[in-house]
């Protein structure tokens, strides 16, 4: 008994195939010690909950097959600092980085088209947030308690921002909006107030 737990402690690294059965098996077995983490090529998806709360976790290699993040899939992952989006992925989808406290450099997916509700939330590090054009849908809470987010630039593609996707980021300095699509001025102000800027000249609206 004390030789495996020996072994386990010993894995920080290890490579998933989602596809594979015994790969997983291997994944789930260490998954509380793993502080790094390759997806094996040829991945459609990030599943939903595969990272969720592994703790130590500080880095994950996401290849270019990937299409989709799923729901909640790095939820909790508290030691995760950066993330890079390789261009195939085109959705985040709900609370995928939910709760990644020290998560404070993302690279985003030059074809991401949709980010989901509560994806961000809670990134109390993450400092800037420059949004790919051609994304369509930012969800409610996207960005919602990311406390030292001083700017996002968000394209003017986007046709749909929740009231709510920047609620409690009271750190915000400047918010880019070009938003060329997006018709529902009222909506983008209620987002503005929500965040907590205490002035609308800190942000540029350029329909």
């Amino acid at each position: 008994m004390e030789k495996s737990e020996n072994i386990r402690t010993a894995v920080r690294t290890v490579t998933v195939d989602f596809n594979d059965e015994e790969s997983v098996d291997i994944f789930n077995s260490v998954r509380e010690e793993l502080v790094s983490a390759d997806i094996a090529e040829g991945a459609y998806e990030v599943d939903s909950f595969a990272f969720e709360n592994c703790k130590k976790l500080e880095s994950v290699d996401i290849p270019n097959s990937v299409k989709k993040i799923g729901a909640y899939a790095f939820a909790g992952c508290s030691s995760l600092d950066s993330v890079y989006m390789p261009d195939g992925v085109v959705s985040v989808g709900n609370g995928a980085f939910r709760d990644c406290t020290k998560l404070k450099y993302i690279t985003f997916s030059k074809n991401l088209k949709e980010i989901g509700e509560e994806a961000f939330y809670s990134c109390e590090r993450l400092e800037s947030a420059v949004l790919p054009e051609g994304l369509a849908r930012i969800g409610a809470q996207a960005f919602a308690e990311c406390i030292f987010l001083t700017h996002i630039g968000i394209p003017g593609s986007v046709e749909s921002l929740a009231n709510d996707a920047l609620l409690g980021c009271s750190s915000l300095e400047s918010i880019d909006f070009r938003g060329e699509r997006y018709t529902d001025r009222a909506a983008f102000n209620k987002a503005v107030t929500d965040s907590g800027i205490a002035s609308g000249e800190v942000w540029t609206y350029e329909p």
